[in-house]
């Protein structure tokens, strides 16, 4: 496994009358009877029972199943960036990065048994896009949602001589 890539908080999509009832992990365990979706995920399930060990998990296959089952469940537990694209997209819902919910989940690149050389190749090429700048440009673009900076095109060859031609 390489080194982490991206961090984001825990999150939770919830009804957005509902959003102020999930802002403290105290209160959300103090609450009867919670209800909550997780997709079919080997890091997602164990970590919503590990979180909220008195609450009823629904497995579900992927969250496009939340509109119709809103009223069987009181939250889905997701990432930040992802719980709040989601909820972007569907009126109604909002994410919540509830406090207290423990440290953030790590996304890194998963790799096959043996390829301890690639691992490491892999490493210092994210440090390497760290500390030039390319990771925090695609985090900007693809998370952030800010638009790409226009830069000038790089120098070639094929440019150079066409722009010589009388």
């Amino acid at each position: 496994m390489s080194r982490s890539y991206y961090q984001s908080p825990v999150a939770l999509i919830v009804r957005s009358e509902r959003a102020h009832d999930f802002l403290d992990r105290a209160r959300i365990l103090a609450m009867p009877n919670l209800r909550l979706a997780v997709f079919d995920d080997p890091v997602l399930v164990p970590m919503v029972r590990f979180l909220f060990p008195q609450a009823t998990i629904k497995v579900i296959p992927n969250y496009d199943v939340l509109p119709a089952i809103s009223g069987e469940i009181d939250g889905a537990i997701w990432t930040l960036q992802q719980a709040g694209s989601w909820a972007g997209a569907h009126p109604g819902f909002t994410a919540v990065a509830p406090a207290n919910m423990g440290g953030p989940i790590l996304l890194a690149y998963l790799m096959p048994p043996g390829a301890e050389i690639f691992r490491r190749y892999l490493d210092h090429w994210l440090d390497l896009k760290g500390a030039d700048g390319f990771r925090t440009a695609q985090i900007d673009y693809w998370i952030n949602g800010k638009p790409r900076s226009d830069r000038p095109p790089r120098w070639n060859l094929l440019d150079a001589l066409l722009a010589a031609r009388p």
